[in-house]
């Protein structure tokens, strides 16, 4: 109930007062508390002595409504009261219980505790800049982005847009660019959910020596397109190319501005690619290594996010899958929604399957840190590797690969798995292993952002066609953590031939399938922060804009030709 009362004021009003639009204003208002994954109500509290229950009460200092929860054993919030400004609750507790405070609206944390006194009174502040303060930086930063914030203007021109922005919203993506004067970034001016439009759409006053914690605590509050689910993984901010920025690093070390103007924030916490447009290729070769050369991926699809990479995959690794998971395949199964216990898996899918260990092969744990690398998320959260059979008139209906929680309120066990939809299956990497003479393709039947059908059976779609060597990659989740419905997919019948394939269901946080000490050395490959690599990096996204303004230029020159012509 007190979650959506005057939801809407309450959320203008958060966006208003919570939001920093710049650095070094003077205040006594406390920094925001980051947020622990850990807290939660103490183990061993569940069943307490009567002398152990304590009365709490809690102050809303803050200029916002306050949202009051109970954190439980299991780290879920419980929401127990909300508290309009100025105004106070008594709350009946046990010692040792964890209570967490947010901006209602917003989701903003503004404080955790935990009870361990038989009286308490906590008073809640809120973090982060004045009302006075506030109200000034919003004009100006309004006057700012008015008169300087054109997407193609002299403050922007060394950002790299044409390769991070993309003609459809992409759902808690954030770009930052870095606004240079006198040597000394003054500003950073945001694209928020990355969308390709004429000018910023926040702009936020910096020092130019923030580290890249305080810039995630900077621009978060305002960015934020939904109130973060306990247990989900925290902001995160990337380069142009996905590589995660390390917290404790300032803008001089991260090349900001000597060489990088692009920053990407993304509110879920791990890399996603940006789809920019149909037809977008982009090259890997800056960090994705292979026997192959000139790999590039190519965007097929806007909604879902649907990414081609032909080549991808060797041939020694083709048939290495095939050669030690080919045996072992057998009938395939699925986890059952609520609605559809009961029922034969042959309902959904004719397939056989076999989920392939990497560990003491150098050639699947080559593939591995490919997939890695090209995903730009680590390898731990990674499930093993799913070899698939589909023989003469094989297929999958329509599903989705993400875990909705609201289809298994019956199974715990998922449930506990998913964090109630906080960890899902953030992307697949589904490997082509066979040509297939006349069907197998892989549909989408909610291409476009269309209604699922009614016959899920139904390949009538956007479909992409099986070629050996090739993978594509499509989103199951939007950067926010959010799933995307359209990534409904399914496996169409094989006509004439067999069909090979395999998944990679990589995951928004670590699972326990690739814990060997070659994986933890993959992972540590791509945490670790090198400047010579990052350049590297960074110069492949140089190059790709500088080809794509060249291509814009011709094309320019191309039609005014042609109408001169005309004329």
């Amino acid at each position: 109930m007190f979650a959506h009362r005057g939801f809407m004021f309450a959320f203008l009003a958060a966006t208003l007062l919570l939001v920093h639009f710049g650095a070094g204003a003077k205040s006594e208002i406390p920094d925001c508390p980051s947020e622990s994954v850990e807290f939660r109500s103490r183990p061993g509290t569940q069943h307490v002595d009567e002398e152990e229950n304590t009365e709490a009460s809690f102050y809303n200092q803050a200029q916002v409504a306050v949202e009051l929860y109970w954190v439980d054993f299991e780290g879920q919030e419980q929401l127990s009261d909300s508290i309009a400004p100025g105004e106070s609750t008594r709350q009946s507790s046990y010692v040792g219980h964890a209570w967490r405070m947010r901006a209602e609206g917003s989701g903003q944390l503004f404080k955790e505790h935990i009870l361990s006194q038989s009286e308490e009174h906590i008073e809640v502040k809120q973090c982060g800049m004045s009302y006075s303060n506030l109200q000034g930086q919003d004009e100006e930063s309004k006057l700012w982005l008015q008169q300087h914030g054109s997407r193609d203007g002299p403050a922007l021109i060394d950002c790299p847009l044409s390769a991070l922005l993309s003609e459809v919203t992409v759902r808690g993506f954030h770009v930052l660019c870095a606004v240079v004067e006198a040597g000394k970034v003054e500003r950073l001016c945001v694209f928020a959910n990355g969308l390709d439009q004429p000018r910023c759409t926040h702009s936020f006053r910096v020092q130019g020596g923030e580290t890249v914690d305080a810039v995630i605590k900077l621009v978060g509050p305002q960015l934020l397109t939904r109130r973060p689910r306990p247990r989900a993984p925290s902001l995160a901010l990337f380069t142009a190319s996905g590589r995660r920025l390390p917290g404790h690093l300032s803008f001089a070390d991260i090349g900001v501005p000597e060489y990088r103007r692009a920053m990407v924030l993304i509110e879920g916490g791990e890399w996603h690619w940006p789809p920019v447009q149909v037809g977008f290729v982009r090259p890997l070769h800056g960090f994705v290594h292979s026997g192959l050369e000139g790999i590039t991926m190519k965007t097929l699809s806007l909604k879902p996010r649907v990414f081609e990479v032909k080549s991808f995959i060797e041939e020694k690794e083709c048939d290495r899958m095939l050669e030690k998971g080919g045996p072992h395949v057998k009938k395939s199964g699925v986890v059952v929604k609520d609605s559809d216990h009961g029922k034969s898996v042959d309902e959904w899918r004719t397939s056989k399957n076999y989920y392939l260990p990497s560990e003491g092969d150098s050639i699947l744990e080559a593939l591995d840190e490919r997939v890695q690398n090209l995903t730009r998320i680590r390898i731990s959260h990674s499930e093993l590797a799913q070899i698939l059979k589909y023989d003469y008139n094989g297929r999958y209906l329509a599903h989705t690969d993400y875990f909705d929680p609201n289809h298994y309120k019956s199974d715990k066990g998922t449930l506990r798995a998913i964090a109630n939809g906080a960890h899902n299956r953030l992307l697949t990497v589904f490997m082509y292993m066979s040509n297939v003479e006349k069907g197998g393709e892989t549909v989408f039947p909610a291409h476009g952002g269309k209604p699922h059908p009614s016959d899920y059976s139904d390949c009538s779609g956007f479909r992409v066609s099986p070629e050996r060597q090739k993978v594509i990659i499509f989103y199951n989740m939007h950067p926010n953590g959010d799933p995307d419905p359209d990534s409904l997919h399914g496996g169409c019948k094989v006509k004439n031939g067999t069909k090979w394939s395999a998944n990679f269901w990589v995951w928004n946080v670590e699972q326990g399938h690739k814990r060997a000490e070659v994986h933890d050395r993959m992972v540590d490959r791509l945490q670790m922060w090198e400047e010579r690599v990052d350049r590297q990096e960074e110069a492949v996204v140089t190059q790709l804009v500088a080809g794509l303004s060249a291509d814009h230029e011709a094309r320019v020159k191309s039609a005014s030709s042609d109408g001169a012509d005309e004329l």
